[in-house]
């Protein structure tokens, strides 16, 4: 489960008061983050983030399904997690967490399945799951060779939702964010 970071931010009034206020780091690094220059792997966007001053923040691979339904997976070289990124269907609510079931391919009693906590991101009408740091991981066991990849969220009220992503040409996808993330030059063709 990921933890919310904090930044502390100093703001300065008129009359020399100094007052401190707490503001959630995702909120704060979005404005400080850019994309650099992408190339494509098949129907995969590969990119490399960079903070402000030019120092790497996470590289990222995205498909674009349709102009609403995307799925996108993160790796940061300094904390080496791994994240899932997704839309494409109504959430649980704005700017809220919600359990997710996670697999790849078809659900059945041999497919790794995993359970975690999504979160919304309300301005970029995305949600996210951070991989837990156990081993083996869920990312290089069952994504490398997979054809869907599926998160299912059951409401307190049974209401069950779905979002399921093709993975089609996703390997060669995830062995380039695996190099980008190493902080090796982007292969740009």
């Amino acid at each position: 489960m990921a933890k919310n970071r904090f930044v502390l931010g100093l703001f300065k009034f008129s009359a020399g008061l100094t007052i401190a206020l707490a503001y959630p780091m995702a909120a704060m690094s979005q404005s400080f983050l850019r994309p650099e220059s992408y190339y494509m792997v098949g129907d995969w966007r590969v990119e490399r983030v960079l903070f402000s001053n030019g120092k790497m923040s996470h590289c990222q691979v995205t498909r674009d399904f349709s102009s609403t339904k995307s799925l996108r997976f993160t790796l940061s070289p300094k904390t080496n997690l791994f994240k899932y990124h997704f839309r494409g269907a109504p959430f649980p609510g704005s700017g809220k967490t919600f359990p997710v079931t996670f697999w790849a391919d078809e659900r059945n009693s041999d497919t790794i399945v995993e359970t975690s906590i999504a979160q919304f991101v309300e301005n970029k009408n995305w949600a996210s799951i951070t991989e837990r740091q156990d081993e083996p991981g869920f990312s290089s066991d069952a994504l490398l060779n997979s054809k869907k990849f599926t998160i299912e969220h059951l409401s307190l009220g049974g209401q069950l939702t779905q979002w399921t992503y093709s993975l089609a040409g996703s390997k060669n996808a995830l062995e380039e964010l695996t190099v980008c993330s190493l902080n090796k030059p982007p292969q740009f063709g």
